[in-house]
């Protein structure tokens, strides 16, 4: 919890352990990784529970049986290790299928992570879809013998610049995330299709020059998002998102990383979050999805911008700290509820003081102005129910809450309107037969 959570140079609390000179200035100069990574656990660090020496070093000689790798697998690599995908594989026998986890093959996450970013693009990208099929999907594996011969799409300087920017830009979801798949699935197919486009002969140089560390840094601040109703699950995520970067550590900076005085991974508390995404309800009131995210106060929208800029200060670990960001997060969805409460206020007031449909005629029909009185009674009617669940919303609403998309994604839900990309991998179950996960 302290060699890799502080500074190189600062000495580490060693309670009982009685180490040698050589070990105590590894541990004094070790690098700074932080990230939340060695943040103590309430529930689980604070047990105080006893391990003897002989039961860990038992556990040590059986784990080390195992040839081990912290870099994921790709579709390209053989199952000659184990890696943190087996993770995954353990995720899925310690929840059981029978509660509706599945554990996804990186095979079929790869390819579901393509697709979907090739039908993403199609829609978007002035790009022919031939050729953003030839990027993304190639036609044989790495070290081919006909590797010269593979195509990789043909785009033009502006297409290289539009395909860049919008991939580097793209929001992701993965609602369902388990032991995190399809986060470092899609970080993996970004990061290598961002590789290839950066580095194309008629790419402008300020899009080049990129490591793949810097590179799958941004990735999983500006892309990737999950929920998972299980907190350890959640914890599985981050820690192969971090091992992902870890691994990435280019040699040629290696100085500049290990001495540090900053942490060198950064915080994923509001990448992946912990919730049950079915259920949004608090209490006996139901928070839709899409409920609040028309937003036109330039005063809500001048607060959406700082929260974003705090969690993007957050995960590089620039400043900001977590209760202060969630707070902002609630005092968001109160403001806004309040706001929609005041914009229908007005619209009451204007539609009473409406005045009815004049007759012009003694021979006039009579039903123009009944009608007009119904439509303004309808209205205002749908105006008031409207009004009264706004307010139940603010009176259910606590600051300790069940997950709530546009809480949680604030930044995502009122600036943008929603996930570029939802993607996973779903129960495959009737949900009546599907347990509570927090039962």
């Amino acid at each position: 919890f302290e060699a890799w959570n502080s500074p190189p140079g600062r000495e580490v609390e060693y309670r009982n352990n009685d180490f040698s000179n050589e070990t105590r200035l590894a541990l004094k100069m070790a690098p700074y990784l932080n990230g939340e990574l060695f943040k103590r656990k309430t529930g689980y660090d604070n047990l105080d529970l006893y391990i003897p020496d002989q039961t860990i070093g038992e556990f040590f000689d059986f784990l080390f049986q195992f040839n081990f790798t912290v870099e994921e697998n790709t579709r390209y690599d053989e199952d000659l290790e184990l890696n943190p995908e087996f993770l995954g594989i353990i995720f899925e026998r310690l929840v059981n299928k029978k509660d509706g986890a599945v554990y996804t093959p990186r095979t079929e996450v790869d390819f579901m992570c393509r697709i979907a970013l090739v039908k993403w693009l199609q829609k978007i990208s002035s790009c022919n879809t031939r050729d953003l099929y030839y990027l993304f999907f190639r036609e044989m594996g790495n070290g081919s013998e006909f590797e010269d011969y593979q195509k990789e799409g043909d785009f033009s300087r502006k297409e290289l610049e539009e395909l860049i920017g919008l991939l580097k830009n793209i929001s992701t979801c993965d609602p369902a995330s388990g032991s995190g798949a399809f986060p470092v699935g899609m970080m993996q197919v970004l990061n290598e299709i961002l590789t290839n486009l950066q580095s194309r002969e008629k790419t402008p140089d300020h899009l080049r020059n990129e490591d793949d560390f810097d590179r799958k840094k941004a990735i999983i601040a500006n892309s990737l998002y999950g929920v998972e109703v299980k907190r350890w699950a959640v914890w599985i995520n981050q820690l192969r998102l971090w091992l992902s970067l870890f691994v990435d550590i280019p040699a040629e900076r290696d100085s500049e990383f290990r001495y540090s005085p900053l942490p060198l991974l950064p915080n994923l508390d509001f990448k992946i979050r912990q919730g049950d995404s079915l259920v949004q309800r608090i209490g006996n009131k139901l928070f839709p999805v899409q409920g609040h995210a028309n937003i036109q106060s330039a005063t809500m929208k001048a607060q959406i911008t700082a929260l974003k800029k705090a969690k993007i200060e957050f995960f590089y670990n620039r400043g900001g700290n977590h209760h202060e960001i969630r707070k902002r997060e609630s005092d968001i969805f109160k403001a806004i509820i309040n706001e929609q409460i005041d914009e229908k206020r007005k619209e009451l007031t204007r539609l009473s003081h409406q005045p009815d449909a004049e007759q012009t005629s003694m021979f006039a029909d009579p039903s123009p102005k009944q009608t007009n009185l119904n439509l303004y009674k309808d209205q205002i009617e749908q105006l008031e129910k409207e009004i009264e669940s706004l307010r139940e919303e603010r009176a259910a609403f606590k600051e300790e809450h069940p997950l709530i998309w546009n809480i949680e994604f604030a930044e995502i839900f009122y600036d943008r309107g929603g996930f570029d990309i939802i993607i996973g991998n779903p129960p495959y179950v009737r949900q009546e037969d599907i347990a509570d996960p927090e039962g």
